[in-house]
């Protein structure tokens, strides 16, 4: 092996042979210089077996911080069940009801805005909104996905749309004139005047989605309330006039999963992984849910052995592309993913993150690129993981297994996607490790 700065000459050299001749061999008495009497050419190899395998983590996401609460249900042959609940608790807003002697109550409304849909939105969608027995605790910045809060089995009310693309902008149940009426009175008499008194009536809402189909739809929770609807009889011609109740005290979403009769049921201690061969050759992620993606080289050096007159990589490439036939699935996989150090039992670490080519200790990230212009959908994350499989074949750092999710370190919300990866065996969605080197000859 040569020394550094002579390796670093080697790899100007070879970039300009890569961007003269791609894989082809370039002008072989280029680099006589320093390399007298011997030929260097590219060489471009991408048969690396590339590992996957999901493990699952148990942490838990912030979703009270979020400005969407999620309801709904995923369920597949590989990973089993995923199952949404909203929970949130009302907020007193002033008003003037009890200055309105003449008013009369009308009817009780939950109005529910959708934020977005994910899976298939022209499924009819069933949303049924249940009272909990104790209010949500404001001091809690966020709840772990595995606990929740009771609720009574019998829901208050129903309703049923397409979530779509737009077609439904809002949700609407009408609740039943006895809680009503109760609601009503009570701000009418005084007896509510803060969000304490409120909850000693209403404490809160439980609210779950069903569907046929696999559908997740998110709750915009700042412009959701309960509008209580009255009319003055004191006027001639009244008009109908109400009062809003938001959600603005706290919410959060509860996802659970199950994995019973699945090869994820397997994924019992944290050190625990599912190779993609027992999941039909994918390997799964949820973004900000329990699944990642582990990747691992297994066969790196003899994969190269045969090329011992290896100088340098001039590029590293880790390409996947996920298993997705349209863009007009209603299931966009994240926008960036990104790769991290792991131990035997899965952890992420963030303090010893892949090397990337500024040697700066930033993560390695890939941004999904997506091209819909041809036929057949083209999409991918490309990582470029030069640097890292350079210190590699020096021997300046281990080959060790590593984590594929969504960034973390930044606040992490729900917003729920999931995305599926096919390892070297799934066609003609695979993962590709391509190197490109110089060698002498």
């Amino acid at each position: 092996m040569k020394n550094w700065k002579t390796w670093l000459s080697l790899g100007f050299i070879a970039s300009g042979l890569y961007s003269l001749g791609g894989c082809q061999k370039g002008d072989l008495t280029l680099g006589s210089e320093i390399i007298p009497n011997e030929n260097l050419s590219i060489t471009m190899i991408d048969t690396f077996t590339v590992k996957l395998s999901t493990v699952a983590v148990s942490d838990s996401a912030i979703t009270s911080a979020d400005s969407s609460a999620y309801v709904g249900r995923w369920k597949d042959a590989n990973t089993g069940t995923q199952e949404f609940t909203a929970f949130m608790s009302p907020t007193y807003a002033g008003n003037t009801l009890n200055t309105r002697l003449g008013a009369r109550y009308d009817s009780l409304v939950l109005v529910l805005p959708l934020s977005s849909s994910y899976g298939d939105s022209v499924q009819t969608f069933k949303i049924s909104t249940h009272q909990t027995t104790t209010p949500l605790v404001q001091s809690i910045a966020y709840y772990n996905t595995n606990t929740s809060v009771q609720y009574q089995s019998k829901p208050l009310a129903q309703a049923s749309f397409a979530p779509g693309r737009g077609t439904t902008p809002s949700v609407r149940q009408r609740f039943s004139d006895t809680l009503g009426v109760q609601l009503f009175n009570a701000l009418q008499s005084n007896r509510i005047n803060n969000s304490e008194t409120l909850h000693n009536l209403l404490p809160g809402l439980a609210i779950k989605g069903s569907s046929k189909g696999n559908v997740i739809v998110g709750l915009s929770i700042p412009r959701s309330s309960l509008r209580v609807y009255f009319h003055d009889e004191n006027i001639v011609s009244p008009t109908a006039e109400s009062v809003d109740i938001p959600f603005t005290f706290m919410h959060y979403t509860r996802y659970a999963s199950d994995f019973t009769g699945t090869p994820l049921a397997n994924l019992k201690q944290p050190s625990d992984a599912v190779n993609s061969t027992l999941t039909g050759n994918v390997a799964y992620i949820m973004q900000h849910g329990p699944l990642r993606t582990r990747v691992e080289f297994p066969y790196l050096s003899e994969t190269l052995q045969p090329y011992n007159t290896l100088l340098g990589v001039n590029r590293a490439e880790l390409i996947f592309d996920p298993i997705r036939t349209d863009v007009r699935d209603n299931t966009n996989p994240p926008s960036t993913l990104a790769l991290y150090k792991t131990n035997a039992v899965n952890d992420i670490l963030t303090s010893q993150p892949v090397e990337n080519v500024q040697g700066t200790g930033a993560v390695v990230s890939a941004t999904y690129v997506v091209d819909n212009s041809n036929w057949q959908l083209t999409d991918h994350y490309t990582f470029n993981v030069t640097n890292y499989f350079n210190l590699i074949l020096k021997n300046k750092v281990q080959n060790v297994p590593l984590i594929l999710t969504p960034p973390v370190g930044a606040q992490q919300y729900l917003n729920f996607s999931r995305t599926s990866l096919g390892n070297r065996n799934y066609s003609p969605d695979r993962v590709r490790l391509r190197l490109y080197f110089t060698q002498s000859n």
